[in-house]
């Protein structure tokens, strides 16, 4: 059985007055090696899907907390 993981990374939109951050947790629910191989190709279609956003820092799979 696979452990929940999640591909997690900030997201950082330009606000009036400044940067506006959010923490993005998206469930990844395929072995850790997949999440470490194919997670910056998920990342880059978020991305696709939220143009006004640009990554802040780098990215991770880590146990999903909502487990």
């Amino acid at each position: 059985m696979n452990e929940l993981l999640a591909l997690v990374f900030l997201a950082c939109t330009t606000v009036a007055g400044g940067e506006r951050c959010e923490r993005i947790s998206i469930p990844w629910d395929r072995p850790a090696m997949a999440c470490m191989l194919l997670g910056q190709a998920e990342i880059a279609r978020w991305f696709e899907e939220h143009p006004r956003y640009r990554l802040r820092g780098g990215w991770r799979c880590e146990r999903d907390r909502d487990t």
